[in-house]
């Protein structure tokens, strides 16, 4: 009956630490490790004094000086950077930053299905025509050792930032001033920057934090929009970020958060993620990242509105694609069966640029690690996404004989491969998932936060939570565990996909609730009960009010009975 597998809190509501004025936040704190009132300081106000020194990242010094170099002499710098939010958010941040500067710069994103991921030839011929003497590369340039030789042959002198796994045994990058916290020599204490992150700390260096600072918007976009983990010092980039939407914001960002019908000094890690980022990377999956980088770049009001709404049309059509692939791949793992430990689905009409997406939703859906492929007559580009227990970039490496490129995090990670070798791709991949499994590929988990009474179903209860914002990766939205609930009148909402209802507590607090993607439970919750909930409380505002919004993850038959009901 149950989704997921239930990682049920070793502790009650009343924490053994004092770390807070609240029991609630203390248990919550406490249950995702931490012991002590300093850490918990700063976890709930991060200061920006407490991020480390740009200079722990490697090559830092080599960078800042190969840049203020170039702007002292006046010489042409490239900014190139990567299609995705995160990879667009760097590029107009160091563009930003070498216009405070004086610098003279000129920008290349590549297309994502003319160029592929990475450096390429024919960008760097590109900016040899057009002058450019320096080549900074962001959030990309880690592997791609071949084109940093190249452009160094055609003259130009190097610097990498970048976050990306560094391959066993890759070749080291020649001449270049390579900056990346994955560095094995790095000192950096935190490992987990999105290339934003890393672009930040070298905007840092150049222009020092106060003037830095202005650009944690475009940051704390890139960040959350990468999904990288919410904790350090990227929990600290993105709280400020988000502070400072409103107020530092560029003009582009505010256009894109009024053409979402955002109130800018309300956007959430959740916008972010959800709303914002997808209309960044729509660019680049639909058409050219460019129009969403000169978005960023614009200091245009009309200019900002124009490519907002464009990018507004862009994710909507966007969507809709998404919704017919992954109906088609969700009808393929049907009739494979859903039990396969690593599922591979793909579409000669499949655009390559959404089959992230899809990957992304299998393996939310199935919890399994996916890849989705835009099958072509001979070369097939494709996408994966993992499980927490598997890491995807590491299986690829061990598949390097089989693919033509391939890169990406942990998680996540893309790779091109020639179509004739998908079969033994697939297999390989199934046979890695079985040596690391066995025949019991773990269930999807939900790990519980802490049990709530009844009465603290309350808005109170809502805006305390807040302040363990902002949530993603690394940093979940809080769920809680609710024991013997009555469901009353539940009934699927009007598109069929979820189930709304009344539950009733064990003290007859009574409060909406809402299961989204649940439609196939009422029958079991039509049934007398009580149940166990697993939930998460939300500050639901709409047109100027704010209200308790509960919403149901899972559910089980309850395991103790109230002497209530």
């Amino acid at each position: 009956m149950t989704r997921y597998c239930w990682v049920e809190p070793e502790v009650n509501t009343l924490s053994r630490f004092d770390l807070t004025d609240s029991p609630l936040i203390c248990a919550i704190l406490e249950q995702r490790g931490f012991t002590s009132a300093d850490d918990v300081a700063e976890f709930l106000s991060p200061k920006l004094s407490n991020l480390s020194d740009p200079y722990l990242l490697p090559d830092m010094q080599l960078a800042v000086q190969r840049i203020t170099d170039a702007i002292a002499a006046g010489r042409l710098i490239g900014v190139f950077g990567d299609y995705d939010a995160d990879g667009v958010t760097s590029t107009a941040t160091l563009s930003r930053a070498l216009a405070v500067l004086g610098g003279r710069f000129r920008t290349y994103l590549p297309h994502r299905i003319r160029d592929g991921y990475g450096l390429n030839r024919g960008a760097i011929d590109r900016m040899v025509a057009d002058g450019v003497s320096l080549l900074v590369a962001l959030d990309c340039g880690t592997s791609d050792v071949d084109e940093i030789v190249y452009a160094q042959a055609r003259g130009l002198s190097t610097v990498v930032v970048d976050h990306h796994h560094i391959q066993a045994g890759q070749p080291t990058l020649p001449n270049t001033a390579f900056v990346s916290a994955q560095r094995a020599e790095s000192t950096f204490p935190f490992r987990e920057l999105a290339a934003v992150g890393v672009t930040y700390y070298l905007v840092r260096a150049l222009l020092g934090d106060e003037r830095a600072a202005k650009f944690l918007p475009l940051v704390a976009l890139g960040t959350v929009a990468d999904v990288v983990p919410l904790s350090g010092e990227n929990r600290t980039l993105v709280h400020h970020g988000l502070h400072r939407f409103a107020r530092d914001g560029v003009i582009g960002l505010q256009a894109l958060a009024q053409q979402a019908k955002l109130d800018p000094s309300n956007v959430s890690s959740y916008h972010c993620g959800f709303v914002l980022g997808p209309r960044i990377n729509a660019a680049g999956r639909m058409a050219e990242p460019d129009i969403a980088l000169e978005l960023l770049l614009t200091d245009d009001r009309l200019r900002a509105a124009e490519l907002a709404d464009e990018l507004g049309k862009l994710n909507a059509t966007r969507q809709q694609r998404v919704r017919t692939m992954l109906a088609q791949a969700e009808d393929a793992v049907q009739r494979e069966g859903d039990a396969l430990p690593f599922l591979v689905v793909g579409g000669t009409d499949w655009s390559p640029g959404l089959v992230g997406l899809v990957a992304g939703r299998l393996t939310e859906r199935f919890y399994r690690p996916s890849l989705a492929l835009s099958i072509g007559e001979e070369i097939s580009r494709g996408s994966a996404r993992s499980i927490a227990e598997f890491n995807i970039a590491e299986a690829l490496d061990q598949c390097a004989d089989l693919l033509l490129e391939h890169g990406g995090h942990s998680q996540a990670a893309g790779l091109s491969v020639k179509t004739s070798d998908i079969p033994l791709l697939e297999a390989r991949l199934i046979q890695m998932v079985h040596e690391a499994f066995g025949d019991e590929i773990p269930r999807m988990p939900v790990t519980i936060d802490a049990e709530l009474h009844g009465r603290e179903l309350s808005l109170k209860t809502a805006r305390l939570l807040a302040l363990l914002e902002p949530h993603g990766a690394g940093n979940p939205e809080p769920r809680f565990l609710l024991r013997s609930v009555i469901v009353r009148s539940p009934r699927r909402t009007r598109d069929g996909k979820h189930l709304q209802f009344d539950l009733e507590t064990a003290d007859g607090t009574i409060a909406r609730a809402i299961f989204f993607d649940g439609a196939a439970a009422l029958p079991a919750l039509t049934t007398r009960g009580p149940f166990d909930l697993v939930l998460q409380l939300k500050l639901d505002r709409w047109n100027g009010r704010t209200k308790l919004g509960v919403e149901v993850v899972d559910y089980r038959p309850a395991v103790a009975l109230s002497a209530h009901w």
